[in-house]
């Protein structure tokens, strides 16, 4: 705050106040954040409160059979309240004048470069920890696919096509569609490795 109140206003973000390098922060950050993007944008400051409604009555799809002349069922849909408080996480980075003045810009972009990388990981951390304490089934990946001549084989600490038919068919069990998978890079890896069907006879 200025001592004239008429010569200076109050600024209180730092992207009013240096604009440029508020969008070159943002510009580094966003590209990384691969599992934030699985979640939708819900803008809410730290401190402040959100609560989320949640359906928890029967996934069942079918309507039972009702005998003539009896009373028929009432359909409801029991809900839940989820609450959300937003935290704070930061960390600083020093950015002194004789740098800037001493020209050394890539010093300077390679500190926001890694602060920024750091960050995004932060955040796809928590992301990865939300839906890990949400997962209502969980099992350890056999390795094991279904090979060409139609007989199992299995790689040994690895990621086989059952394992990802064995997670798909949970989630279709509570009437929900997979659409996207998320994998760390070493199972990702792992899918890479999964066979990729191309026999000479093929087709005769």
């Amino acid at each position: 705050m200025a001592m004239f109140r008429d010569a200076f206003t109050w600024v209180d973000s730092g992207a009013i106040a240096y604009p440029a390098l508020h969008k070159k922060i943002i510009e580094l950050t966003m590209p990384a954040l691969v599992v934030k993007k699985l979640f939708l944008e819900f803008p809410l400051v730290a401190g402040k409160t959100a609560t989320f409604v949640k359906q928890s009555g029967s996934r069942a799809a079918a309507i039972t059979e009702v005998a003539e002349g009896s009373e028929m069922p009432m359909d409801y849909t029991p809900y839940t309240y989820i609450t959300v408080t937003p935290y704070k996480k930061g960390l600083r980075e020093r950015v002194t004048r004789e740098s800037i003045e001493d020209l050394y810009i890539p010093v300077i972009e390679d500190q926001l470069r890694r602060l920024a990388r750091r960050m995004a990981y932060t955040i796809d951390k928590d992301c990865q920890s939300v839906i890990d304490s949400a997962a209502g089934n969980s099992f350890t990946a056999t390795g094991t696919s279904l090979s060409a001549t139609g007989t199992e084989f299995t790689i040994s600490g690895g990621l086989g096509t059952k394992d990802i038919l064995k997670a798909k068919a949970a989630i279709e069990s509570y009437g929900l569609i997979p659409d996207t998978i998320l994998l760390n890079p070493i199972n990702a890896r792992d899918v890479y490795y999964l066979p990729q069907f191309s026999l000479y006879a093929y087709g005769y």
